[in-house]
This record gives C-alpha cells, structure tokens and sequence, in this order.
C-alpha cells in the first residue's frame, strides 16, 4: 500500500516540521514588527504623559460607546422597517426593549449585593459563631 496521504519517512516529517517551525518564526517577527511599530509608542506616550492619555482614552472610549449604541439602533430601525413595523411600534421596541435590559440588569446586582453582604455578614461573624458553638 502506498498512500499519498501517510507519509511516514523522515524527510516527510522534516519537511512538515519545518513549515510549523517556519510559520512560528514569521508568527513571532510579525509579532516583534507590531510591537516595535504600533504598541511601543502608545506605551510609550501613556507613561509620559499620563493626563493626556487618560483623556484621550476616555474619549476614544465614549466615542465608541456611543458609536455602538447609534450602529445598533439604526440596525434595529433598518431591520423593522423590512419586516414592516409600524413607526410607532419600532420607536416603542427601541427605547422598551433596552429599558427592560437595564431593569433586569440593576436587578441582577441587587441580588448580587445582598448576597456579597450576607455573605460578608456570616464571615465578620464566624469567630462569634464558632465561639458560641464551643461553650455550649
């Protein structure tokens, strides 16, 4: 049986070795390129003048926020309009259905808080307890 596929000598192997060993070496350059290029002076630039980077950081961040926020809205107005949704309808869907996402959300983390709070209850207490558990 000689299969194409099921090359089992060692020059085969060599030679698909090398491709892994090659592709890892053009992997690790690219790498060292995007670094020196790109990331290096960002790094750079934040560490001396940190003010300004925070500033520019939260203003790339709320710019993308707010960008998501209109992309996702005009998406979801595209989508009702070709399914043929009443304006009245696509306005109520658009500002109820993200309204309910955040009520469920504020929910969410008043039951996690009150769980964190009991929990921190039981442990500040957990030396009274076993205290009292001994001198029964």
């Amino acid at each position: 049986m000689n299969n194409l596929y099921e090359r089992t000598g060692l020059l085969s192997r060599v030679k698909e070795s090398a491709r892994l060993v090659l592709f890892i070496f053009l992997a690790l350059i690219l790498s060292i390129i995007v670094m020196n290029l790109l990331i290096f002076p960002i790094a750079l630039f934040s560490v001396n003048n940190k003010a300004a980077f925070t500033e520019i950081f939260k203003i790339l961040f709320l710019c993308f926020i707010l960008l998501s926020l209109i992309y996702i809205t005009v998406k979801r107005i595209i989508f009702y309009k070709k399914n043929d949704f009443e304006n009245q309808k696509i306005i109520k869907n658009i500002f109820l259905r993200p309204l309910s996402s955040i009520i469920f959300i504020f929910i969410v983390l008043l039951i996690i808080a009150v769980l964190i709070a009991a929990i921190y209850y039981i442990l500040q207490n957990n030396y009274y307890l076993l205290y009292k558990i001994i001198n029964l």
